[in-house]
């Protein structure tokens, strides 16, 4: 349940940032958090996998 949480946050960050009209248009603050929580949700994911990984 926490990995799918975590992949439907790591493809909205990636679709925002990816997004070139509304990196254009977004305050430079709000891209760097955006950034910010994407590699804290990729660093999470890791952990989650790993500890899965560890139950098989």
């Amino acid at each position: 349940k926490q990995k799918e949480k975590l992949e439907k946050e790591i493809a909205k960050l990636n679709g925002m940032l990816n997004n070139e009209r509304f990196v254009a248009n977004a305050p430079e603050q709000v891209i760097n958090d955006n950034k910010k929580a994407l590699s804290d949700a990729t660093e999470k994911m890791a952990k989650v996998e790993g500890e899965l990984k560890g139950f098989a």
